[in-house]
């Protein structure tokens, strides 16, 4: 977004990730200028998605208005509880004061943002704690942060706020202060936040930092703030323009820029960020690659040309190829196999090339799909409305890029709603899905032979035919939420007999599914894999050892009735100490909910396969940022040969 230049500063509020093109053409830039004049490293550049951008000049823009993404759509909207639009050097701008608000709902922005906006702030304020953002959860305001104007004019930004006893009784924590603005004049602050921390900085410059908010954010709310549990506080008196919201955590370089950027005689160019393949990704396909970058329109000039470097070494001593562009994306054709590869994006603007920081990623090996394996990696994973909400441009990217990261073989997938087969297409697996309802599949690398079960809501299953004539049976399930157990459990009014009778519909259903898979199958020929979102805990979490909630030892129906059918935990098998390895795949996301656990699992049956290894992918699972609000589980499965005997044709 460009806007005239305007008189005095800004002020920037910052919490989010940034964004850009994938289009690819070329341009030759041999005759261009080649003087390098400065180099970034990856970690400080960063990564980062614009989702939202917003002046009042023009429509609201960015890709969680009007998302991209494969299959449903959910994006985020715009709502303006006020009528104040004023012009300013014939630039729109907007007021809010007492119960005003401009309030953006469905924007799901992670603990890892970034906010921007630019103020001004008027003399006469309320005389008692103001809101100029306030964070929500689904209609509520209970563990969102809210950043306040107190009365003796000083930015304060909390997490929760007085009043708010959702999802519990936590006091409300100041993370941040003393930050006192100027009044009466366009300020720019930035206010990152991470797992580390939240900064504030004010015209490009830190002026503050403190604690992480440690918390998502489903609604944002600019002025007033959200009615929920408690009184709402009253908005400050300011002006406001220029918002920008992004999912990731912008760099300093990047802060400054911004807080620069109505100024068009200060535009500088910045490196490209946010590439793809992500930085350290392994297992990439080494046929007919892609390299993806972005670099937004507020971080360059109009005459920003790339030239890609590709090389295999992280000093460039030997690269491989260079190409030329002027879009953010080429085309680089086939790799080798198994190699470590490094790449940068050099920036020419003109009149200089500005050197691109060193990415790296590995490629997969080659496979011979005629031996039977002597390992089989099984994830299970709910990607949270088609890999969607978190980041519609990136979000979808991050589930590609941990399946191939974890060299997955079989995916257990829920929520896929209409992903799956975009997903699978890129993966080059086989896939089974519901005809009727999009939010189970199977995908598999290796070929699916037969249907088990008529594809709905809750159970899918398939029959692979693996190599050397072995076939092994697995199923993606979903268990319903309704007759809540898992936040009920963090509520000291549930009794622990009430939570397990409430439990006691997910155990039957489960049951009939087991019966349903044994009958289907010849136990000595063919393993059974069932694993998914089951929406309960395990008895082999609950002991009294860990007392999660002061319970102690719980005796949870549906994991039980897995026992009963003998399937086994394999989590749990290859990491029995419940203190030390949690997992609690509920929720990495949503980190201020009131219950967390583990709640989504692989299970199985057959002494074909043995787990050496089990894990999950949380907040960390991915190099950027874990896209859904379900942790994902995956096993690696030890194939024993001799326990296997071949399927006669």
């Amino acid at each position: 977004m460009r806007v005239r230049s305007r008189s005095g500063i800004s002020l920037l509020l910052v919490i989010g990730l940034l964004a850009g093109c994938d289009d690819n053409s070329s341009s030759d830039l041999s005759s261009q200028s080649d003087k390098q004049v400065s180099s970034i490293s990856a970690e400080d550049v960063g990564n980062a998605s614009l989702l939202v951008s917003m002046d009042f000049d023009n429509d609201p823009t960015g890709p969680k208005l009007n998302p991209e993404n494969v299959g449903n759509k959910y994006p985020a909207t715009v709502t303006l509880n006020s009528n104040n639009t004023h012009f300013e050097n014939s630039n729109a701008i907007h007021k809010l004061s007492n119960d005003e608000s401009i309030l953006i709902s469905d924007i799901n922005l992670s603990e890892y943002r970034t906010l921007s906006f630019r103020i001004k702030l008027e003399e006469e304020q309320p005389e008692a704690y103001s809101s100029i953002v306030d964070g929500g959860h689904f209609g509520g305001r209970s563990r969102e942060p809210v950043l306040v104007l107190n009365p003796e004019g000083e930015l304060e930004l909390w997490r929760k706020w007085f009043g708010s006893s959702t999802p519990n009784n936590d006091q409300p924590v100041k993370l941040l202060g003393g930050i006192k603005p100027p009044k009466e004049t366009w300020l720019s602050i930035s206010l990152t936040n991470n797992h580390e921390g939240s900064a504030v900085y004010i015209n490009g410059e830190k002026v503050a930092e403190g604690q992480s908010i440690n918390l998502a954010s489903n609604q944002l709310s600019f002025g007033a703030g959200l009615v929920a549990d408690h009184q709402p506080l009253q908005s400050a008196n300011f002006f406001i323009d220029d918002i920008r919201i992004y999912s990731g955590v912008l760099t300093e370089p990047y802060i400054a820029q911004l807080s620069q950027y109505q100024n068009l005689e200060n535009q500088k160019t910045l490196p490209a960020y946010s590439p793809s393949p992500s930085h350290q990704i392994k297992n990439v396909p080494f046929d007919s690659l892609t390299l993806k970058w972005q670099h937004g329109d507020e971080f360059k000039n109009n005459n920003s040309f790339y030239r890609i470097e590709i090389a295999a070494d992280k000093d460039f001593k030997q690269v491989i190829n260079e190409f030329s562009t002027a879009e953010n994306s080429i085309n680089i054709g086939s790799l080798q196999p198994g190699q470590d590869y490094f790449w940068r994006v050099n920036v020419f603007d003109g009149t200089s090339t500005l050197q691109g920081p060193v990415w790296h990623f590995s490629t997969a090996q080659e496979r011979d799909s005629s031996i039977l394996p002597e390992h089989i990696t099984v994830m299970a994973y709910n990607i949270w409305h088609a890999g969607s909400q978190a980041s519609p441009e990136l979000g979808q990217e991050y589930i590609y890029e941990q399946v191939i990261n974890e060299n997955v073989d079989v995916l257990l997938m829920q929520e896929s709603y209409g992903y799956q087969e975009a997903l699978a297409q890129r993966l080059g697996f086989y896939i089974k899905t519901a005809a009727s309802n999009n939010n189970l599949a199977v995908l598999s690398r290796y070929p699916i032979i037969s249907d088990l079960v008529q594809c709905d809501s809750g159970l899918c299953g398939v029959r692979l035919a693996m190599p050397e004539n072995r076939e092994m049976d697995v199923y993606s399930v979903w268990l319903t939420s309704s007759s809540d157990i898992v936040n009920s459990t963090a509520d000291p009014s549930y009794t622990n007999e009430r939570l397990i009778e409430l439990d006691q519909g997910r155990a039957a259903t489960l049951s009939t599914y087991m019966t349903k898979a044994l009958k289907e199958t010849d136990n000595q020929y063919r393993p059974v894999i069932i694993g998914g979102d089951l929406n309960t805990f395990s008895h082999l979490d609950f002991t009294e050892e860990t007392n999660y909630y002061d319970r102690g030892a719980m005796s949870w129906p549906t994991l039980l009735a897995a026992e009963d059918h003998g399937f086994i935990d394999s989590y749990r098998e290859v990491k029995p100490d419940s203190v030390v390895n949690t997992c609690k795949t509920w929720t990495p996301y949503f980190k201020g909910n009131p219950a967390q656990g583990r709640i989504d699992f692989i299970l199985y049956k057959g002494d074909q396969l043995t787990p050496s290894d089990s894990y999950c992918l949380m907040s960390n699972g991915h190099p950027v940022l874990h896209p859904s609000d379900h942790g994902a589980v995956i096993t690696r499965f030890d194939v024993q040969e001799a326990e296997w005997p071949e399927v006669s044709q």
